[in-house]
């Protein structure tokens, strides 16, 4: 059996026939909502989510409709739950068709997966974080973007523990960088001290050795009288 996931999203902008969308009667045109339906296999949804075994399995009118609907405000998570019930039919929740999924992509699986209870596509999706090669950027950009839920996994704590790893490499790097501009400074300054105190010592000899030009201009002018 097929079940339908249905969802009812705010929209401001028409979209085109093919992409499936059917307008709702009664609204103005920015009140206006579109439905987006999901085609999934029951078996597979009950089996993956906690969340849809629940609604298909208990004793709600899903049950016996066997559709789920529910409002999704932010189109961004439409998408992104069309691509979390199409992997969750496949083998892997980071990887579609072949090519792997950006790191902000699993990011936004892991936090529909654990709001629907989708806890393989969690735990897949932390896992594949953890083991990504973060630069300073990418650890700024999970720190920022991952929800607060998702911290309480097992598996966050490697990406923990990655995070701090590469905020103290760059102060290390940053430091060593620091201790190297501040020695070429102090060299700068000592090369600067060394060359005036070289100038003054010149200047010295210069007017000891050499006789100043109105001593010499004196014997001159009494020579003329």
């Amino acid at each position: 059996m097929v079940v339908r996931v249905s969802i009812e999203q705010p929209t401001a902008k028409r979209m085109r026939a093919d992409d499936g969308i059917a307008w709702r009667n009664g609204a103005s045109r920015r009140q206006k909502q579109c439905t987006v339906d999901i085609p999934c296999p029951s078996m597979i949804l009950t089996a993956r989510s906690g969340y849809f075994n629940a609604a298909l399995n208990g004793v709600y009118v899903e049950n016996q409709q066997k559709t789920v609907k529910f409002a999704l405000a932010d189109a961004q998570a439409v998408e992104d739950l069309k691509l979390l019930v199409k992997l969750s039919c496949g083998l892997s929740y980071v990887e579609d068709s072949g090519v792997r999924l950006p790191m902000s992509t699993q990011l936004r699986l892991a936090f529909l997966g654990n709001a629907f209870e989708f806890m393989e596509c969690v735990q897949e999706c932390l896992q594949s974080l953890s083991e990504e090669e973060l630069t300073l950027e990418g650890a700024i950009t999970l720190l920022d973007e991952m929800p607060e839920e998702l911290w309480e996994h097992e598996e966050a704590m490697a990406i923990r523990s990655k995070i701090i790893t590469v905020f103290k490499e760059e102060v290390d790097t940053l430091s060593a960088q620091f201790e190297k501009r501040r020695a070429e400074a102090e060299a700068a300054v000592a090369l600067a001290v060394r060359m005036i105190k070289v100038t003054k010592a010149l200047v010295a000899i210069i007017e000891e050795r050499c006789p100043r030009v109105h001593e010499m201009q004196e014997p001159r002018a009494a020579e003329k009288h």
